[in-house]
């Protein structure tokens, strides 16, 4: 049987304890963290893929959506929440926020709820 590193042992253990921790909000909060400013870039997959995936596991969605929802989370405070303020605050161009406003994420809603502003 192979015997762990006694410092790779403590680094699992850490990330045991970081899992253990990791609630919804925690995840939201390091998903918003990660994502301003990212352009939406494979290093801010590489490194929210942790997050989206719990977040999306606990809410039953798709990592896409567990990414929008987490974006509309940090834009709360607004009523009418648009693709170009998660552009703004990721930039990146609106079409790159349109690709994640596709049918799938508004099927959930009423037809007369259904709007897309810029």
């Amino acid at each position: 049987m192979k015997k762990e590193h006694p410092e790779n042992a403590c680094m699992s253990e850490e990330k045991q304890s970081v899992k253990q921790q990791l609630t919804m909000l925690v995840a939201i909060e390091k998903i918003i963290e990660l994502a301003v400013d990212s352009q939406l870039s494979n290093q801010f997959y590489v490194a929210a893929e942790e997050y989206l995936e719990y977040l999306a596991d606990r809410m039953e969605i798709t990592p896409e959506q567990a990414l929008v929802f987490a974006l509309a989370m940090e834009r709360s405070s607004d009523r009418c929440i648009r693709i170009s303020s998660f552009s703004d605050m990721l930039s990146c161009r609106n079409i790159r926020m349109v690709a994640f406003c596709r049918a799938e994420l508004l099927m959930n809603k009423p037809p007369e709820r259904r709007r897309i502003g810029f």
